[in-house]
């Protein structure tokens, strides 16, 4: 492993772990389907992509835009839609997102590191800008990326937790 793509917040909350594991790794932050188009073109043929959570959502957009260069997909607690609709019953209710949103308003970006790693403590999350935080849950609200799961043509394990509370086992 030479380089970490990976959401900001995911890096700041793993930092302890990737220092002891791999020391060697280029850490780049990356935040959006924009970040995705920018990584598709600098990424290097026979590339593994790994991603978790949000990062899955944007390994599984990289794996559309650039499946010629990547060797093989790993998706760690993802989905490719984050909320449940008629034709989705797996996603989480809206009325969670709208809650987890008043909840970070009122509270802070701490609320989201607390419901998500509730016995680590919070080395990054809970310093994360109020506008980004609000501009990735919007991004999660309309994102669907069901569409392109059936391009993906490249070697794929999927791991997913049955007591993961955010991205709920299909």
């Amino acid at each position: 492993v030479t380089r970490i793509y990976s959401h900001a917040q995911s890096l700041a909350q793993c930092h302890e772990w990737l220092n002891r594991n791999l020391p060697q790794a280029a850490r780049v932050p990356v935040a959006s389907n924009a970040e995705a188009a920018r990584l598709a073109e600098n990424i290097s043929a026979g590339t593994v992509v790994i991603g978790w959570s949000m990062g899955g959502m944007l390994a599984l957009k990289l794996v559309e835009l650039a499946s010629e260069k990547i060797k093989a997909l790993v998706l760690v607690s993802t989905t490719p839609k984050f909320l449940r609709s008629a034709d989705f019953p797996q996603g989480l209710a809206p009325a969670l997102l709208k809650k987890l949103t008043r909840r970070i308003a009122q509270e802070g970006t701490g609320v989201f590191h607390d419901l998500v790693f509730k016995s680590s403590s919070a080395v990054g999350a809970k310093h994360l800008p109020l506008e980004r935080v609000n501009g990735e849950l919007h991004e999660l609200s309309r994102s669907d990326l069901r569409a392109g799961l059936s391009r993906i043509n490249v070697p794929t394990l999927i791991m997913q937790g049955d007591k993961d509370e955010i991205c709920l086992p299909a």
